[in-house]
C-alpha cells in the first residue's frame, strides 16, 4: 500500500504546481475585503461608448468552465502543459495582486440593474459577489489568453477544439467590458501582461517551479554565508 501511495504521489506530484495559485487566490480574496474604495478609477471616453450588454453574462460566466475543463484535463493527460498553465496562472495572479496592492484600482461604469430576467439576475448577483475594485489588469482576460495558448501548444488539441476555445477567448474577453466589469484599459493592460507571460513561459520556458527552485538557492547560499 506504501509503495501504491509513493507511486500516485509520484504519479500526480505536478499538482504541487497549483499551490502558487491557491496562495495568490487568499490574496486577492483579502484584497477584496481591504480594498473597499478604490484610489484610482480607471475608464475612458471609449468605455462610455461601449453599450452595456446583459447578454454578454453567458460568455463571461463561461469563463469559469473555460479555465476549469482544460486545468482538470492536463492534470490527468499532461502534466508539463499543467505545470506550464498553472505557472502562466500563477504569475498572471501575482503581476495583478502585486497592481492591486500598490496600485488600488477600480471602476464606476456599472449600470443600475433591476434584475427582472434571468441573465439581469445572475448579472446582479455577481455585482454583489465581486466589488468594482481590483480591476485593472483583468484576470478574465489573462486566463483566457493563458487557456487558450496552453490549447495551442498541446499536441492533441483538435482545430474544431482550437476555433471554439479562439472564440469563446475573443467572447470572454469582450464580455468584460460589456457587461461593465471591466474597463477597455484593464482588458489591453490583461492581453500586454498576457504576451509578457506567453514569452516567460512558453518561449523561455520559466515556471513557477523554476523560481522557486532560485529563491531556494539564493536562501541557502544566504545561510551559507553567513555561516
Amino acid at each position: 500500500m506504501d509503495k501504491a501511495f509513493r507511486k500516485t504521489a509520484s504519479n500526480y506530484s505536478h499538482g504541487l504546481s497549483v499551490i502558487p495559485y491557491l496562495l495568490c487566490l487568499v490574496w486577492f480574496f483579502i484584497l477584496e475585503q481591504v480594498v473597499l474604495e478604490p484610489e484610482f478609477l480607471i475608464g475612458t471616453k471609449i468605455d462610455k461608448v461601449i453599450p452595456f450588454s446583459e447578454v454578454f453574462v453567458i460568455p463571461y460566466v463561461f469563463w469559469y468552465l473555460y479555465v476549469a475543463v482544460p486545468a482538470v484535463y492536463f492534470f490527468f493527460k499532461a502534466p508539463d502543459d499543467f505545470r506550464k498553465l498553472m505557472s502562466f496562472m500563477s504569475f498572471s495572479m501575482i503581476i495583478a495582486c502585486l497592481i492591486f496592492t500598490f496600485f488600488p484600482n477600480g471602476q464606476a461604469l456599472r449600470p443600475y440593474i433591476r434584475p427582472d430576467g434571468l441573465l439581469d439576475s445572475i448579472l446582479s448577483r455577481i455585482y454583489k459577489a465581486d466589488t468594482p475594485t481590483n480591476s485593472l489588469p483583468s484576470i478574465h482576460v489573462m486566463f483566457s489568453v493563458g487557456v487558450h495558448t496552453a490549447l495551442v501548444h498541446y499536441k492533441d488539441t483538435g482545430r474544431k477544439i482550437l476555433n471554439f476555445s479562439f472564440v469563446s477567448m475573443v467572447l470572454i474577453c469582450i464580455s468584460t467590458v460589456f457587461v461593465k466589469q471591466h474597463s477597455i484599459v484593464d482588458v489591453m493592460a490583461g492581453i500586454i501582461f498576457s504576451e509578457f507571460l506567453y514569452i516567460l513561459v512558453y518561449i523561455k520556458g520559466i515556471t513557477v517551479g523554476d523560481i522557486w527552485k532560485k529563491v531556494r538557492l539564493f536562501t541557502k547560499r544566504g545561510i551559507s554565508l553567513r555561516m
